[in-house]
Formats: structure tokens, C-alpha cells, sequence
């Protein structure tokens, strides 16, 4: 079945939008018993997420809290890398960082306090990426869980490794407050339009699922400098993008409610894709635009709830696709099985120009 929406622009800001439908189905578990990973060897019973990075070849996967059997043995987040690029018949993984009893090991530990104590409860991967061969880790600091889709943080930060994910240091004082927005990252260094430069670009929302998307930059050497950061202030009076050092500033590219975002350049589309879920439909969506700024399309039904219920996620990297792009794989979660899995969307386009 194919969920889409319509050929050409709608408000009159709006670029023309080259997707007319897409149609998605799932290839197979990536977490789990009943995937061809067997996670139950190394106390993975249940977990979410997937944020994902390359790094010479080898495709590193943070995952959320993982749980072993009975919901024991609780990690706020852990790490495994593969080297498969043909996610076509699934993903298989090569190994993770473990401790020494071979399970799944907590990288960047949590402190795991009370829902209610107004501390911190668990720090929660949200992108990853490299600069130079270091991997970066963003995660946020979880204060609390509210009601479904909603939960308030402590701050965000980048954590970093320099021996592919085994040590891990966390960057303090944070780069960004919770009041700042910036608390859930997607992040990518690829070369598309709007990024000759090489910028690391950043789309971000606040706690939650039901805030808004905003846009920043950075160069990749400064990743680590909380004053580099360039946040995208709208356009100028000559429609130039404009940028400020003030998270204050940051005016919203994607209207609520979006919530675990996956950024990637698809040369097939010649676009930029962001993937999300929206809270209030509870589907994942996805959107295109020519530069990471915007502006971007109408919303694209990726994955519906009716057919995958409680799902959430949507991360991509750049290997993973077909066809230059017009094929993309991700990795998508599901709350009820609590695991993750491989996902494949193919996106129908109506062959008009995708220029604005």
C-alpha cells in the first residue's frame, strides 16, 4: 500500500515536493530472539532506538535502555557495530562492547534514580557521527518521565570515544541546557546541497515529542566548543539564511509535533530527508527540502501505527539505501515487542522538478 500526499507546493512558501507516495514494510528484527543477531547471547532482551554512524567501513549502532531477561540487568544505552551494507535481507551485527561476562555493556552509564527524585533517571542516545575517526555520542540527560510523549531533561551533551566506542568521556560542562531545545539532535556531515562547506548539521527538538524542529550548524573540528554552534534565525531581508550564536534565537523549521529525528542527503531526490514521529497521529512521518535549513515539504505518512503499533524511531545512514537513494532502509522500534527492527521504504516521486 502506498502513503503519500500530493505532487507541487501548497502554502506559497512551500518548495515543490518530488514525493507522491511511499511504501514501506518491514525486512526484519534487528534486537531480539527471533532476529539473526540472537541478542538473548549477549543480555539483550529488549531495547529501543538505533542512532546510527560510519566510520571506515563500519557502521556503528547505539541503542536506548536495554534490558535483559525479566527486565533485569538495566543499561541506559549500549553499542554494537556491523560492517553489512546490503539490509536487504536484514541486518547482521559483528559484535558489540561488552563487559566482561560477554553481555552488552553500558558505555555511557546512567544514574538511574527515582522517576520522582528530580535527578537524573537515564541518559538517552540521540545521534551519532565522527569527525576524523572519533565516534560522538549526543545524548540527553533524562530528569523524568511524563505521560506518553512527554518527559523533561536535564540537558544534552556529546560523550566521544577514541577507540571505536570501549571508553567514552562526556563532554561537561553540557552544550546545551534544557531550556535551549536543542535536546533530541539528528546530525549529518554529508555534502549535499546547502552543505559545500562541510558543516556538521544538526535538526533538533526539545523533551518530548510534541515541540517543533530547529536548525543548526557547526564545523566539525569545533564539535566540542558550545560558542561555535550557528543557529538558523530565518532568512534575511535579502532571503539569505541568517545565524546566530543564541540556541535563543532559532526560529522552527518543522512545525510540532516531531519527535526522534533522522537527517540524510538523498541524491536520488537531489533533497534533504528528515524522518520523525508525529505524536498526535502516532505515525512516522517524512519530509524533504533542498538544504537542511528548508523549507521543507508536507509531511509523508513513512510508517503507520495502525500497521505497527507503538512505534517510534526512524534512523538512517547513508549506506543504507538503493538506487542512489530512491530505496532507503532504517531502523525503527516498536514499545510493545520492545526491539527494533529493519525497515524498507521506497519512495515514488513524479519525475517534476525538486528545485524550489
Amino acid at each position: 500500500m502506498w502513503c503519500g500526499g500530493t505532487l507541487g507546493a501548497g502554502a506559497a512558501d512551500e518548495p515543490i515536493d518530488p514525493i507522491v507516495g511511499i511504501r514501506t514494510t518491514q525486512v526484519a528484527p534487528l534486537t531480539g530472539s527471533s532476529s539473526v543477531n540472537r541478542t538473548e547471547g549477549v543480555d539483550v532482551i529488549g531495547t529501543d532506538l538505533g542512532v546510527l554512524a560510519e566510520v571506515d567501513g563500519t557502521i556503528y549502532i547505539a541503542f536506548g535502555d536495554t534490558f535483559g531477561y525479566g527486565k533485569t540487568n538495566w543499561r541506559s544505552n549500549v553499542l554494537a557495530r556491523t560492517t553489512d551494507v546490503e539490509p536487504s535481507d536484514g541486518i547482521t551485527l559483528d559484535g558489540w562492547i561488552t563487559d566482561e561476562l560477554g553481555r552488552a555493556r553500558e558505555i555511557v552509564p546512567g544514574l538511574k534514580e527515582s522517576n520522582d527524585a528530580g535527578g537524573e533517571v537515564t541518559k538517552i542516545p540521540t545521534a551519532l557521527t565522527s569527525v576524523d575517526g572519533r565516534l560522538y555520542m549526543a545524548f540527553m540527560s533524562v530528569r523524568r518521565w511524563g505521560p506518553p510523549g512527554r518527559w523533561d531533561a536535564n540537558y544534552a551533551t556529546w560523550a566521544y570515544s577514541d577507540d571505536r566506542g570501549e571508553a567514552w568521556h562526556v563532554v561537561d560542562p553540557p552544550i546545551w541546557p534544557e531550556e535551549s531545545g536543542f535536546i533530541m539532535l539528528a546530525v549529518s556531515q554529508q555534502r549535499g546541497r546547502g552543505n559545500a562547506e562541510g558543516y556538521l548539521w544538526l535538526l533538533a527538538t526539545p523533551a518530548g515529542r510534541f515541540g517543533g524542529v530547529k536548525a543548526a550548524r557547526v564545523r566539525p573540528e569545533e564539535i566540542l566548543d558550545r560558542g561555535a554552534y550557528q543557529y538558523y534565525s530565518g532568512p534575511g531581508a535579502d532571503g539569505q539564511p541568517q545565524w546566530s550564536r543564541d540556541p535563543a534565537e532559532a526560529v522552527e523549521v518543522i512545525p510540532a509535533p516531531a519527535g526522534e529525528g533522522s537527517l540524510l542527503w538523498n541524491p536520488y531526490l537531489d533533497r534533504w530527508i528528515y524522518t520523525y514521529l508525529n505524536e498526535r497521529s502516532h505515525n512516522m512521518e517524512l519530509r524533504s527540502a533542498p538544504r537542511p535549513w528548508g523549507p521543507w515539504s508536507r509531511p509523508h505518512t513513512l510508517s503507520e501505527a495502525a500497521k505497527y503499533p507503538s512505534l517510534y524511531g526512524g534512523f538512517m545512514t547513508p549506506s543504507w539505501v538503493e538506487d542512489d537513494g530512491r530505496v532507503i532502509y532504517f531502523l525503527m522500534s516498536q514499545f510493545g515487542p520492545y526491539n527494533v527492527y529493519v525497515m524498507r521504504a521506497e519512495l515514488e516521486t513524479g519525475g517534476g522538478p525538486t528545485d524550489e
